[in-house]
């Protein structure tokens, strides 16, 4: 990043590899003598070889950095992003020197993380598991029972299990794990259809018959394309010989396919985790158990693990399970994370202090630590894992979910497909593979996973995730089938009622809409959720006396109704019944005076009603209940932003680095870009903002969505009209990777800039190209943005009563007045009164602005300040003097080390000269 050179290249990756290891990096003055000494120091202690001798923490890193730039709040803050390349006119000479600190910072922590060489793991991840590196494949069908009850079918699936686990650790073999091979239980299907659908070359397929302790065990391995049987066998044993012919099968599984055992793993076919077939017993209906993830088939399986650990003290492989067990049951119950994650952790350990070479028992720890927010050692458990054993999913798929975690994003895919490949028909892995590819903009691919899983297992949830991608791209008939067949087959999964009642509301179907309530509350007899369907229709109507009215219908049936008291403390301050707001806050935190949420709401609530202070002490009780979770802290980053306390707001957000995850990072650069921008430090906003939206790169989250907007109003105001308009002009062109409200929220932005620019023709063509997609769509609520975008070219060539007609129009349709519309329009009207001479108006709308305290507004801080300068010409121009004072101070203080060549910003000092 500073020199444009690897420091460890050598000719070849293995000779790159070996450099990392064995030397140091050249001095950064060998390739620039520009490099300042403090950085070069910097440098050298982040790629020391000795762990001890490295940096110990992010935070050292930072303390040194800041010493060297002298700017610790946002330039520090870098170091956890991509590059920075930010689009500005000026570039002071020094910055160079920090982005490119920042910028090494990342390279530096990316090899910490990436080279476990670097930190004594072992080989780097990639040698672990090398693309193609499978010389051959094999799907183990479960074997057949000869025999009737479930003690029998759990011997069985046993069996299969344990042969799975023995073939999956040997070098050069893909084994397809247990969860995929048990959808082809008891199935009549041709071999060579299996093989094509597992993408496999081999099958071993087999029976069991377990009679008078005895066991017979029949094997065969058949060649996919040929359907030739390469092998196969009859054992006759003693029932306590089992493990013994679980190896013989391997091993000769292994010398059929000519799959090499080399040292370790020629001893693991042989090693047994017990000698006792009660225990083995036992364990094996555990991992039965285990697999049908369910609370009580988990309960299940605990009780089998424990009674294997009872039976043999030093069972390894039943700890592991018991790991296992604990660990992934409050995802499917409601037991305490805290409590479960503390079990586990003690299993997990005991398996790893009696067999350090079990990949099971090593990918359970890493998903333990990062339960426990340790996420590097959580890393360095999944490698751990995946070293022993390449071949076991679940140490891929929980990987990924730690790569996602910290920002990781390709890695993390990587990981799922790997995890994919060997368990092609796991639900889980499936449903997460079609996430990434939705969240990636690649929609036809997700739908076609989405459909995938539905195929294997019916889930109302992937039924819904395909509505909701079919509906974000505008084909709504096509959604209203999905969502509409997850309620034929889901009948008492509300959310699929829930979103098929919105999606009819914005299509302007009322009528419709209350027609799938009725249907859910005959189905279900649900009175107290289609009460509150009915309440969330009229909110999105904008009918706000009649939400009020079924949310307060649903507290006659349940007192504490967590979300009516939730709504109403929302519902009562837009209708202006703030007493009646405090009261619904107030109950709520009363009647649920442990949850953290409840408080949260309380808080939000005063921070809508400008009550800052109070509401700080309601995000403080929230962070006390439930200190793992950074939303809280963010809540009160915001309280500060409000009320423009923004030294407490950045050293608050700096406290936020300790929350260890992507999104919060992410996040964390937005507000300190939001900072930058209220005191009119652009070039520093921007630099961060590029920086968050290269965080978020390949993903179109709505969030990624607001940080380009805010780049674009930064640029525009900054003078750089016509990077604006590029930058704009590529977010609109790429529709394809973007939900379709997003992309037409900004193309009525893009019309504006376009008449601003002077082009008129080609404004007045994107505002037909804008309503021409919102009827193709059906959306009529979008009609907010065809009027404002009309409003907006009127605006820019100066006809300002049109403007002002077409502002109104869309304000017909502005019914929340915390939501970004409200904020947006009462800028872009009190712009047209201004400029038309309607000066009241145009003070009354700056001063509703100034007023809404919705989250809309933190994500607008350039129009919050150019209203508020707007605000105080108004004043003094209507002899208002006192109360134009009191804005042009605000932007003469919050300004005071703003960018220069901001004129409206000289014009206010000029103005507040002038009045004093």
């Amino acid at each position: 990043m500073i020199t444009d050179q690897n420091p460890f290249a050598r000719d070849s990756g293995i000779t790159t590899a070996q450099a990392i290891v064995a030397y140091g990096p050249q001095p950064l003055n060998e390739y620039s003598a520009r490099v300042p000494g403090g950085l070069q120091t910097v440098v050298s202690k982040l790629l020391e070889k000795d762990p001890d001798r490295r940096y110990q923490s992010a935070a050292a890193v930072l303390h040194d950095l800041s010493r060297l730039t002298g700017d610790m709040d946002s330039d520090a803050l870098t170091r956890t992003f991509h590059a920075m390349q930010p689009i500005r006119k000026r570039r002071k000479p020094w910055r160079s020197w920090v982005i490119a600190a920042c910028g090494l910072v990342v390279v530096a922590l990316a090899a910490y993380l990436v080279w476990p060489d670097l930190r004594g793991v072992g080989s780097p991840r990639d040698a672990i598991f090398e693309e193609g590196r499978w010389q051959n494949s094999i799907a183990v069908l479960p074997f057949r029972s000869f025999g009737s009850g479930e003690e029998q079918e759990y011997f069985s699936d046993g069996i299969t299990d344990a042969i799975i686990g023995k073939l999956s650790g040997l070098e050069g073999l893909k084994v397809i794990s247990m969860t995929s091979v048990m959808r082809f239980k008891g199935a009549d299907r041709a071999m060579k259809e299996i093989g094509e659908e597992l993408q496999v070359a081999s099958i071993l397929e087999g029976s069991v018959q377990k009679e008078d302790g005895r066991v017979r065990i029949r094997a065969q391995l058949i060649e996919v394309d040929t359907d030739a049987h390469l092998w196969s066998e009859t054992y006759d044993r003693e029932l306590e010989s089992i493990f013994s012919v679980q190896d013989d099968i391997s091993r000769a599984i292994a010398d059929v396919l000519e799959v090499k055992l080399l040292g370790s793993q020629g001893a693991s076919l042989a090693k047994q985790s017990t000698a006792s077939f009660e225990a083995y017993n036992s364990y094996m209906q555990g991992r039965h158990l285990w697999r049908k993830r369910t609370e009580e088939h988990l309960r299940a399986s605990i009780t089998h693990f424990e009674n294997a650990i009872a039976l043999d003290s030093n069972y390894a492989q039943a700890y592991a399970g018991l790991a296992d067990a604990w660990a992934v049951l409050p995802a499917y119950s409601q037991f305490s994370r805290e409590e479960a994650t503390a079990l586990a952790k003690r299993a997990a350990l005991r398996a790893l202090e009696l067999d350090d070479e079990m990949a099971e028992a090593h990918a359970s720890l890493g998903l333990i630590l990062r339960y426990e927010g340790r996420l590097e050692e959580s890393e360095t458990e999944f490698l751990r894992a995946i070293e022993i054993n390449p071949g076991y999913a679940w140490a891929h798929t929980w990987y990924s979910s730690l790569l996602n975690q910290i920002g990781r994003t390709e890695e993390s895919t990587r990981e799922l497909e790997r995890a994919f490949s060997l368990d092609p028909l796991n639900i889980v892995t499936l449903s997460n593979l079609a996430d990434r590819r939705r969240y990636s903009g690649d929609w036809e691919g997700a739908i076609s996973m989405f459909e995938r899983a539905i195929e294997i297992e019916p889930t109302p949830n992937n039924l819904i995730n395909i509505g909701e991608i079919l509906d974000g791209r505008g084909r709504l008939e096509e959604a209203i089938a999905q969502y509409r067949r997850s309620v034929d087959e889901f009948p008492f999964f509300v959310n699929a009622y829930r979103r098929l009642t919105r999606l009819y509301a914005r299509m302007g179907e009322t009528g419709e809409a209350h027609k799938v309530i009725d249907d859910y509350v005959s189905r279900t007899g649900d009175t107290l959720h289609g009460l509150e369907g009915r309440a969330d229709l009229f909110y999105s109507m904008g009918d706000f006396d009649r939400a009020i009215e079924f949310y307060n219908q649903m507290l006659g049936i349940e007192q504490d109704h967590v979300s009516a008291l939730s709504e109403l403390s929302h519902l009562y301050l837009i209708v202006g019944l703030s007493d009646k707001a405090i009261k619904a806050a107030d109950k709520l935190v009363a009647s649920w005076p442990d949850r953290a949420a409840s408080y949260g709401v309380r808080g939000e609530t005063y921070q809508l009603m400008g009550k800052f202070e109070r509401a700080l002490v309601e995000f403080e009780s929230a962070k006390q209940l439930d200190p793992d979770n950074p939303y809280y802290v963010r809540q009160m980053v915001v309280a500060f932003l409000y009320s423009r306390d923004y030294d407490r707001a950045n050293m608050l957000a700096e406290s936020l680095l300790d929350y260890d995850d992507s999104f919060t990072l992410s996040w964390i650069g937005q507000m300190f870009a939001l900072i930058h921008a209220a005191r009119g430090q652009y070039e520093r906003s921007l630099a961060l903002l590029d920086s968050c939206v290269a965080a978020d790169s390949g993903l179109t989250s709505t969030t990624g969505d607001y940080k380009q907007l805010q780049r674009v109003f930064i640029l525009e105001e900054s003078g750089y009209l016509d990077s604006a308009l590029q930058m704009l002009s590529d977010v609109v062109n790429s529709s394809e990777r973007r939900h379709l409200g997003n992309v037409l929220y900004w193309q009525d932005y893009l019309a504006y800039l376009q008449a601003k620019q002077g082009d008129i023709g080609a404004a007045t063509q994107t505002a037909e190209g804008l309503r021409a997609r919102i009827d193709s769509a059906g959306r009529t609520d979008l009609m907010y943005g065809y009027w404002l975008t009309l409003g907006l070219i009127e605006l820019a060539r100066g006809s300002y009563a049109e403007a002002i007609d077409r502002f109104l129009q869309a304000g017909e349709q502005i019914f929340d007045p915390y939501s970004s519309n409200y904020i947006q329009l009462r800028y872009f009207l009190g712009l047209a009164y201004y400029e038309s001479g309607d000066l009241s108006r145009a003070a009354g709308e700056f001063e509703a602005l100034l007023s809404s305290n919705g989250s809309a507004r933190i994500n607008s801080m350039v129009w919050v300040s150019r209203a508020r300068y707007y605000l105080g010409v108004v004043l003094s121009q209507m002899g208002r003097v006192d109360e134009a004072r009191e804005q042009l101070s605000i932007i003469a203080e919050d300004f005071k080390d703003a960018d220069p060549g901001l004129d409206w910003v000289e014009d206010a000092r000029l103005r507040l000269a002038q009045l004093n």
